[in-house]
């Protein structure tokens, strides 16, 4: 999109649905016009574009979905960070590889590590924790993170409520982790049907008190 597309956005003040690639300066227009976005869907091929994109969603209060389909690069714990202090109800962190051709096996390439998945549970945890009312039942995916073992799921496992998981192409984490996941969100599930609140631990240890 080029320069004009700011224009267009500044005739849309109410729009609540963006999905967008090229360059970050299109979600910051965005962000600036329209004040009422809930779902932002950027394919993303850089870390600086994405730096400016999140820099420009932090800006935005009704913002509940995030979707990223990651080109050719691997998201940073501080971009994870940033991410898990967003007010979000969905996370969608996937590979714009796997995306395109699922059935094929890339173990090589890893658009998240382990390390950036406990950088976004920490943010998650640390916000829902000084700020309670926040805490919503969350989905999140994270498919074609090849690089995902027991230490993210480790990770995953304290959220406090996880509705949905998606890790389709996480081909390193083992079936025991797989079991423990599907118990997690199971229990996020029953625990969203039976109108009971999660609770936190302290911030030096979030997770889930059930």
């Amino acid at each position: 999109l080029d320069s004009e597309f700011g224009i267009i956005l500044a005739k849309l003040p109410k729009l609540v649905d963006l999905e967008i690639d090229g360059p970050a300066r299109n979600i910051t227009s965005a962000a600036m016009s329209c004040p009422n976005l809930q779902r932002v869907s950027y394919q993303v091929a850089s870390r600086p574009h994405l730096d400016e994109a999140l820099a420009a969603l932090v800006n935005v209060p009704q913002l509940k979905v995030l979707e990223l389909r990651v080109k050719n690069f691997m998201l940073c714990s501080e971009q994870l960070r940033v991410i898990g202090m967003l007010p979000l109800i969905e996370i969608r962190l996937d590979s714009f590889i796997y995306k395109q051709q699922p059935t094929l096996s890339r173990s090589s390439y890893s658009h998240v590590d382990n390390d950036g998945v406990k950088a976004l549970v920490d943010s998650i945890c640390n916000r829902w924790s000084a700020v309670p009312i926040e805490m919503q039942p969350l989905k999140l995916s994270l498919c074609g993170a090849t690089a995902l073992t027991h230490d993210a799921v480790s990770a995953l496992l304290r959220l406090p409520i996880l509705t949905e998981l998606d890790i389709g192409g996480c081909c390193r984490v083992i079936a025991m982790d797989k079991m423990r996941l599907v118990a997690k969100v199971r229990a996020g599930r029953e625990m969203l049907e039976s109108g009971r609140r999660p609770s936190m631990r302290n911030s030096r240890f979030p997770g889930l008190f059930l």
